[in-house]
């Protein structure tokens, strides 16, 4: 199946259809492939140490407790998930939201547009979230409240 670009109809609503073009989301692009193993080999040392590089530590903590910090980091490199692809959904957690059925929202997008940068950047999040199945497309008909995409860039 052939991705939709940014540039495509945007009113398809297959729900097996990709939004556009999944980019490669490792945040070291020195990183070999097979590091990011967190469903068959959580304990992978390149895993571990990609891990502990995303990580930062303070510089007010002693050696001793930077050590500890990352040996903690190794013990329980099963519990980080590097990448949105690494989170799984939990059956065991639910919530149920109290909305009463004459409740009314806005259907209609009043979405400012998009620059191109912001399209592509958008676009490749929808699809790394969809692909994990963390979210999915639906029908037009089936949407019940809808709100604008603001992409805020955040100080780091």
């Amino acid at each position: 199946m052939e991705p939709i670009s940014h540039e495509a109809n945007h009113t398809r609503t297959n729900s097996s259809e990709v939004i556009g073009e999944i980019p490669d989301l490792q945040t070291d692009p020195d990183t070999e492939e097979g590091t990011w193993t967190w469903h068959t080999e959580a304990f992978n040392p390149k895993r571990i140490a990609s891990i502990q590089k995303m990580i930062q530590v303070g510089e007010d903590l002693t050696p001793e407790q930077h050590k500890q910090v990352h040996n903690l980091i190794s013990e329980f490199a099963d519990t980080f998930a590097a990448t949105v692809k690494e989170v799984h959904l939990v059956d065991f957690k639910s919530f149920k939201l109290n909305v009463p059925p004459e409740a009314v929202f806005p259907i209609k997008v009043n979405q400012q547009p998009l620059t191109l940068p912001q399209c592509k950047f958008l676009y490749s999040r929808l699809n790394e979230l969809t692909e994990s199945g963390i979210i999915h497309r639906i029908a037009a008909e089936d949407v019940r409240a809808v709100g604008s995409t603001v992409l805020a860039q955040k100080a780091h």
